[in-house]
C-alpha cells in the first residue's frame, strides 16, 4: 500500500505538474509546479499538502480532498480520450 505522500506525488505527476529540485534538497517536503504562476504545491513527508509562493508562506490544504479531486480530474481526462 502506498503512503499518502507517494499517492500525492504520483497524482501530481500524472496531472502533469513538474517536481522542482530545491537546493539544498529539503528533507521536509517535495516541491511541485502549479498551474498558477508563482504558486507551488508542497508535499510533506507525512502526507501534508500546502500551496503557496514558498513553503513558509503557504497555506495548508486538505490532502484527502485533493487526492479525490485529482482522481476525478484524471478520470474525466481518461473518459475524454476514449
Amino acid at each position: 500500500m502506498m503512503t499518502k505522500t507517494e499517492t500525492l506525488v504520483n497524482l501530481l505527476k500524472e496531472l502533469g505538474l513538474k517536481e522542482i529540485t530545491t537546493f539544498p534538497p529539503s528533507k521536509k517536503y517535495r516541491k511541485f509546479s502549479s498551474m498558477q504562476e508563482g504558486q507551488f504545491y508542497f508535499v510533506g513527508t507525512h502526507g501534508g499538502l500546502r500551496k503557496g509562493e514558498k513553503s513558509s508562506d503557504s497555506i495548508s490544504l486538505d490532502a484527502d480532498a485533493y487526492i479525490e479531486k485529482i482522481k476525478r480530474i484524471l478520470q474525466k481526462r481518461k473518459e475524454g480520450f476514449e
